[in-house]
This record gives structure tokens, sequence and C-alpha cells, in this order.
């Protein structure tokens, strides 16, 4: 009887509409799963569209709250990373504060719910670009015995651009060059940074050419010598007044010249103190005279005293 009905086509067409609803029950509510939210703290927000005239100089918040909807598998599965908040300036036209509307970008499968805040205040500020002067920063020392010649940069200025308000407080473009440990002349490329008149970086400028190659021409030292200084004087005290001491601070200089003209040196001479006519104590400040053939190392300018006093 079994094998009669299962020839029989009608009783297999019945036996699998009764299976498939078998099967439809077991399956179907387990894989219907709910929606569930969730909530993305500190997406950034960001920008499109901008006039090619202006640039965002703030926004206030920066970052958002977005919740979204989903499955689990989904949601779950979302972060910062997936999730993008936006805020569009094509209609901004001028410079100003502007409150506006942010949008949220999320992953295929979920939908926004909302973003918190909704709206942001956006600053937008005027591009400008002008040209400033390139300065060279030296640091640190060369070798041992070795001393800066001069240095060079291959470009005298350079284009900064960014907001006007920002422009207005650059005075230069600044780079820092190592002298440290060198003993041969050498080259570096050094970065250029927006700098205003008290040497602090000015944010939100570029500079371009963004790097400027600086060529440092390093020498070794000549002789030095530290000679003694002897103050000259010129004239004569008051009738009656005599010079009874004088003092010179420092009392030495330290000069550098060929190893001969060095050998030939003993001591070195202030410019002339005049006294004459002196009935006090007189207090100059005078160079001193610099031999033929040497140069300082150390400041040329001293101090001399001379005290007078009145004869006995």
């Amino acid at each position: 009887m079994t094998d009669r009905l299962l020839e029989n086509n009608t009783f297999l067409k019945i036996l699998s509409v009764i299976v498939a609803i078998f099967i439809w029950f077991r399956a179907g509510p387990a894989a219907h799963v709910p929606n569930e939210n969730h909530t993305i703290q500190g997406v950034a927000v960001g920008w499109s569209t901008i006039n090619p005239h202006l640039t965002v100089l703030s926004l206030n918040p920066g970052t958002v709250t977005v919740q979204i909807s989903g499955p689990p598998s989904s949601v779950n599965s979302s972060s910062t990373a997936s999730v993008s908040a936006l805020v569009n300036l094509s209609n901004i036209k001028s410079p100003g504060t502007y409150l506006l509307k942010v949008s949220a970008s999320v992953p295929a499968g979920v939908t926004p719910v909302s973003v918190t805040p909704s709206r942001v205040e956006v600053t937008v500020a005027r591009i400008g670009n002008t040209k400033r002067p390139v300065e060279v920063h030296l640091g640190g020392q060369p070798a041992a015995g070795y001393e800066l010649s001069n240095y060079s940069s291959s470009i005298k200025d350079a284009t900064v651009s960014g907001p006007t308000n920002a422009l207005r407080q650059v005075k230069a473009v600044a780079g820092t060059v190592s002298l440290s440990g060198h003993n041969t002349t050498f080259s570096q490329d050094v970065v250029l940074e927006p700098v205003n008149a008290a040497g602090r970086v000015v944010p939100k400028v570029q500079v371009d050419p963004p790097t400027a190659a600086v060529t440092a021409t390093i020498k070794k030292k000549p002789p030095e010598k530290v000679l003694p200084v002897v103050s000259k004087l010129t004239g004569q005290p008051a009738s009656g007044y005599t010079v009874s001491q004088i003092n010179v601070y420092p009392s030495s200089v330290t000069v550098s010249g060929t190893t001969q003209t060095l050998a030939g040196l003993n001591h070195i001479f202030t410019v002339p103190v005049n006294v004459s006519g002196a009935t006090k104590t007189i207090t100059e400040s005078v160079p001193v005279q610099l031999p033929s053939g040497t140069s300082l190392v150390s400041s040329g300018q001293v101090t001399v005293t001379v005290t007078i006093t009145k004869g006995s």
C-alpha cells in the first residue's frame, strides 16, 4: 500500500506542501531578528564642497554622536571608522560663522536614526597668499677646533598661503640647521615654518616650497691666543690731582691669527682714555686696538676705570 501511495502524484504534492509548512514554522521565526539601536560617540565632523577661495577655521563642536539602527551584527560592527559626519559648504560664498546641519553616512544595511548635536558652528575665512623671506636659524656647535665660515639658502623667499588674518601675523619662514659635530662643509634640507615676530609658528598657514637646501661652510679655526689688556691714557689730570689706579674689565681678550703673528704679541692696548683736567674717577667703555693680521674671538669692548685722587 505504501508503494501505491508513493506512486500517487497527488499524494506527493500534498506531502511536499506539509513538509514546507513545517520547515517554515521551524525556521521562519528564528530567521526574523529585530533591529537594534546603537550609539557611536566621537564621530569627527568633516566638510565637503568648499569654495576654493575659502577655508574652514574651526568646527564647534568638532565631533558628534550618531545613533544608528539595523541588524545586531551590522550595528555592533560599526564604529567611528565606518561612520562619518559631514557639513555641506557648497552654499557658503563669504567668510563668517554659520550654523550648519550635520549629515551622517553609515555602512550598508544600517540606517542613521539621529545626530547629536544636529547642527555645528562652522567658521570660514578667506584664503590669501603672499611671499615672506627665508630665515635660517643655526643650532649647535661645529666639532672642536672648527667654526662656521658662512651659510646660504637655496631660496631667498617662499610663498605662504592660508587665512588672511593668519597671513598678517607671518613675519618670515624659518628653518633650523644643526651644526653639531660637523668639521666639513655640508648641505641640509630644512623644513620651512611660518613664524611671527616672536618666532612662534603661525597655525593654518602652508609654505611653498615646504623645504630649502642650506649649505654651511665649516673651516678649521685659526690659532688663538689670550692677551692681557693694557689701558692707554692721554692727557693729564687737573693740577694737584693724579692717577692712582687703572682697572680694566675684562682684563684679557682672545684673538686669532697666524702662529707667527701671535708669537710676537704679549699684550693688547685699548683706545686711549682721555684724563685731561680730570678731578674725579673716570669710567669708560672702550674698544681694544687690534694688531694687524689678527681678529677678535671674544668681545673687543672693555671697561676702563681710572681712579683720580688729589695729590698730598
